[in-house]
């Protein structure tokens, strides 16, 4: 392989996906840097964003093999860690080695450590029907493929690295990094607006009836919503219920919601706090909320999201009444600037590096 500018082939799971900005953030820099991309998908997105990516949608092997062989990459690259049993695969028919990048999903689980094809293919099901069974723990299920050749690295959030040396991975492939984000994008000193925010996936584990809650008890303040499709009906009939306190916003692009952060005081994320505090990682909005000197109010789940949201850089609360008269007062300064600080920690232009050098070091 040669060094300097490659040619990647990516493997996703879906493309191009509205709330994918992590893989979209990521492709883009690369490009920017004169990289060249090309993306082979599994599925359809269920919310399509527009890209000038080249990518094709198909789930037959051959036929992906085939698009290996007419790109001519210099690696293969995946998203989240159940993409590695086909990347090993297609490494191992084309010749190509790999790279992947865990997300918070794959490291956060504490389930069984099975490295096995059928808690595998359990995992995949449990992901599908959102079924409260604990899934595996998915680096000790991958961690057979990573342990080859073909693999020449994985990225994952600091946290997540303990659990890939006990499954046996070889220390020199694992590679900490924070969240992808696009700081830059983000990124504004300038006044805050006075509102509240809450910003993602309408699913259970996000808990957005918290959110409503939060909005009676400080009617105060204007409360803002950011659903991201899934079960949004849902939480508007909850809204309903309790006085239709918050708004909800239409659903933006990821290059516009740069805007959207500037008109509040506060980021309030939830999530359902549970036994082994699995549910949800290092949420990208955290980041792209202090880049904008947005406070951060983040749910208290795991002793891990203290290093994320930074030493007097936002909140972690234990139940939503802890932060009612937080957010009723302006983000105090000294929390704003650390927050700006903090922010900078995942901004991929400073730590695209540990990915392009893996590759460059196996030239």
């Amino acid at each position: 392989m040669a060094a300097g500018k490659q040619r990647i082939f990516y493997v996703l799971i879906e493309f191009p996906q509205l709330s994918q900005t992590y893989v979209a953030n990521e492709i883009a820099t690369l490009r920017a840097d004169g990289h060249e991309v090309f993306v082979a998908a599994l599925n359809t997105p269920d919310t399509h964003v527009d890209t000038d990516v080249p990518f094709e949608v198909t789930k037959d092997f051959d036929r992906t093999v085939a698009l290996i062989r007419e790109f001519k990459p210099n690696v293969l690259h995946g998203h989240w860690l159940y993409t590695v049993p086909l990347l090993e695969k297609l490494s191992r028919k084309t010749g190509f080695p790999y790279t992947v990048r865990a997300h918070s999903f794959d490291i956060t689980q504490t389930g069984p450590k099975a490295p096995a094809w059928k808690t595998f293919l359990r995992r995949a099901r449990m992901l599908v029907q959102y079924r409260d069974t604990r899934p595996p723990d998915m680096a000790f299920v991958v961690s057979p493929f990573l342990k080859q050749d073909h693999c020449l690295g994985v990225l994952t959030f600091p946290y997540g690295r303990h659990k890939f040396l006990e499954a046996g991975v070889p220390e020199d492939k694992v590679h900490d990094c924070f969240p992808v984000v696009n700081i830059e994008r983000f990124y504004d000193e300038s006044p805050n607006g006075e509102d509240v925010m809450n910003v993602g996936a309408c699913t259970p584990k996000k808990k957005m009836e918290d959110f409503i809650d939060l909005a009676v008890m400080v009617p105060e303040r204007h409360f803002r919503l950011y659903p991201v499709g899934f079960q949004a009906p849902r939480i508007l009939q909850y809204n309903k219920e309790h006085g239709e306190l918050v708004e909800f916003a239409p659903l933006y692009k990821p290059a516009e919601m740069a805007n959207e952060y500037k008109r509040h005081q506060w980021l309030v994320y939830t999530a359902e706090h549970n036994t082994h505090g699995d549910h949800v990682g290092w949420s990208m909005a955290v980041a792209e909320a202090q880049a904008a000197g947005v406070g951060v109010c983040f749910p208290n789940m795991r002793e891990d999201l203290k290093a994320y949201i930074g030493e007097g850089a936002g909140y972690l609360y234990d139940k939503v009444e802890d932060i009612a008269d937080i957010v009723r007062a302006p983000v105090p300064e000294d929390v704003r600037r650390k927050g700006f600080e903090q922010a900078k920690k995942s901004d991929i232009r400073v730590h695209k590096k540990i990915l392009t050098d893996i590759w460059d070091k196996a030239a």
